[in-house]
């Protein structure tokens, strides 16, 4: 079993010129499985609402489900001329199939290309979201059916995301007084 898999992970970048992002989703190409699998993180989506005031998770989630449906119908008509297609040129594909390159707020990182160290799919695609941590909190693995991967239920801690709140909440306060005590001194 010498086969590889290929994936790149698709990032919210706020800002080009400060280069902040936030990986919200992976998409991951199974050539010799016939598969193509995009997944996302509607928890690092939610948190994005903390991070930049005045966000809007329904425009960035109707794209994400779009990416969703896309790959679920390339696996569904998976053949010869779409494995040669990934094989030959990834990103061109890519830019055709999901997401054209250009200065947007979503974009793909570079392909990478690993070797498949199981015939579990599914373990695959829970290492990968472990790895680029897409499913924070969920106490659940997403599991792979059809070439989608299906969320299970997220186990929100509420504990951490209040925790997060304060100290997001810290930091503004901390920001302002230092900004106040700026401007008094001139």
């Amino acid at each position: 079993m010498n086969t590889v898999f290929k994936y790149a992970v698709l990032r919210y970048v706020h800002s080009q010129v400060l280069k902040e992002s936030v990986n919200i989703g992976i998409l991951v190409f199974f050539p010799e499985q016939g598969q193509v699998v995009f997944t996302s993180s509607e928890q690092r989506l939610n948190a994005l609402i903390h991070l930049y005031p005045n966000f809007s998770t329904s425009h960035i989630q109707a794209y994400l489900d779009g990416l969703t449906k896309r790959a679920h119908v390339i696996t569904a008509e998976f053949n010869s001329a779409t494995k040669r297609a990934i094989e030959e040129n990834l990103e061109r594909f890519i830019q055709i199939e999901f997401l054209p390159e250009d200065a947007t707020v979503l974009q793909f990182s570079k392909i990478y290309t690993s070797l498949l160290y199981s015939e579990d799919i599914n373990q695959v695609m829970v290492n990968l979201l472990e790895t680029y941590k897409l499913n924070v909190y969920n106490d659940t693995p997403a599991k792979v059916i059809s070439g989608n991967v299906i969320k299970s239920q997220p186990k929100i801690r509420d504990s951490k995301i209040e925790e997060r709140k304060r100290l997001y909440i810290e930091r503004q306060q901390s920001k302002y007084k230092k900004s106040t005590q700026k401007h008094k001194e001139e």
